[in-house]
């Protein structure tokens, strides 16, 4: 059948190739379907796509399989005139994977996801919860996934849940059954890859208790080094690590102590190096050893009273204590630590990275205004800070701020000879446009435009974008 088709077709091909009508040659069926069409070469024209299509269609190599439907997600996708500025800075502009990844984060605050036909992540692990469903369809191993039929994470369904819904389902477990959710992990995790492992593990980061203890120790000689390091850090905040002390002695003799004559408490001094080896012994242990042992080393009663007394005299042993604190020490150290933090000129930004993912959304609002002060045109401390709080930074706290000022200087010189200028002005756009509320958005693209950048510059993309997102229903 499929070569009488073939036939038919070349022949029609070849009455159009000398300019004449084709539907003599038609079967009898096609000529009565196209005959009363008032231009009925077209009408056949369009039957023999259609038939070539069916007759060149490949065989499948194996039996078919049915993919299951995109799920749903529980927000809206952006607006129409939104859903085009997006489209341009993912297709047009090619925003970097993390430069996406931001965009997705300030769309979920403002309570909307991407649409699919605009934009598929490659990975969703560092994307919202929100993203789970998608997370877990990509995934799926076998037909007939059923994750969505349970309401609770258990050992009996545990086999059930896609990587991602399960680490949601955990967490979830965590708030409110706190004990299950650590017997569950107990019993469950080792079954489980390395990475997700990591990442199951992660949730016990928030409102880590003593009696999550003896859990962590279960993983202490875990057969994945990620996962060794992070239950270490984790033993560590809960005042549970073992360091040795020769390496404590060793590392406190980095440092000097004094006492303060008038203020009273002490001022922690690092000693100056002479030599590189020096330095890099110095920055192994301060990898490798906890906050409460190295207050422990220098004879100290606890950790704020270290990190109140801390001299900023060079800046790798400040950028060694910020992630020290990070990693290692508890809510109260970290709290302490990011009251300080803005008088620390030199801090790296994995520092800042690190210390503001111990900080909750209150927190990270009290000590904005101080960051977004002190943070230089490119904004980035500000944008590591704001993480939680993206899209809701208003006009008036913006305008007053030195960076603001440097980047509308920028905006009105010609950069295209000064490649660290154009740079840095991209990239405070970027962070501005992550950082403002709808109408900031809006006042800033005026502000910009009038300082003699065009309306359709690429680096004003994410303004755009914010401009015309509308607060939905945040996560």
């Amino acid at each position: 059948m499929a070569s009488d088709l073939l036939q038919t077709l070349n022949e029609l091909k070849g009455c159009w190739m000398i300019g004449s009508s084709a539907v003599g040659k038609t079967p009898a069926s096609w000529r009565a379907a196209v005959q009363d069409d008032p231009n009925p070469d077209l009408a056949l024209l369009a039957l023999a796509g259609q038939a070539m299509q069916f007759a060149l269609r490949a065989t499948p190599g194996g039996e078919l399989k049915v993919t299951p439907t995109l799920p749903a997600l529980s927000l809206p996708t952006p607006p129409p005139q939104a859903r085009q500025h997006l489209r341009h800075l993912i297709r047009i502009i090619k925003l970097t994977e993390s430069q996406t990844r931001d965009v997705m984060h300030l769309l979920a605050a403002r309570g909307y996801v991407v649409h699919p036909a605009d934009y598929m992540p490659k990975s969703f692990d560092q994307l919202p919860d929100v993203y789970a469903p998608w997370a877990s369809w990509q995934n799926a191993e076998q037909e007939g996934d059923t994750t969505g039929e349970y309401d609770q994470i258990n050992a009996d369904n545990w086999d059930a849940w896609m990587p991602a819904e399960r680490r949601a389902a955990l967490s979830t477990l965590r708030r409110t059954q706190p004990e299950a959710a650590r017997q569950l992990v107990a019993d469950k995790a080792a079954s489980v890859p390395a990475g997700e492992r990591l990442r199951i593990i992660e949730t016990f980061g928030e409102a880590l208790c003593a009696e999550d203890q003896s859990l962590l120790e279960g993983f202490v000689k875990d057969r994945s080094a990620k996962v060794r390091r992070l239950v270490e850090q984790y033993l560590a905040r809960i005042g549970a690590a073992e360091d040795e002390a020769a390496d404590v002695a060793e590392f406190a003799d980095f440092f000097s102590v004094a006492k303060k004559l008038l203020r009273g408490g002490y001022k922690i001094t690092a000693n100056r190096l002479k030599t590189t080896a020096q330095r890099k012994r110095r920055d192994e242990l301060a990898a490798k050893l906890s906050l409460k042992s190295f207050v422990q080393g220098l004879g100290l009663s606890d950790e704020t009273e270290l990190i109140r007394g801390w001299e900023h005299v060079d800046e790798e042993a400040s950028d060694s204590l910020v992630r020290m604190v990070a990693a290692t020490g508890n809510e109260l150290a970290v709290a302490t630590m990011a009251t300080c933090i803005t008088s620390l000129d030199g801090i790296s930004a994995e520092g800042f990275q690190q210390l503001f993912d111990r900080l909750g959304k209150d927190s990270r609002g009290m000590l904005l205004p101080r960051v977004l002060e002190n943070d230089d045109a490119s904004l980035s401390a500000a944008v590591v800070c704001a993480q939680g709080l993206w899209g809701e930074i208003t006009f008036e706290q913006l305008k007053p701020l030195r960076a603001l000022k440097e980047l509308k200087k920028l905006a009105g010189q010609d950069t295209t000879k000064n490649t660290v200028g154009q740079q840095t002005l991209r990239r405070g756009l970027f962070s501005l446009g992550l950082l403002a509320d709808q109408a900031a958005a809006t006042e800033l693209l005026a502000m910009f435009t009038d300082s003699n950048l065009f309306a359709s510059d690429p680096m004003l993309g994410l303004l755009k974008l914010n401009a015309c997102l509308p607060p939905g229903e945040p996560l």
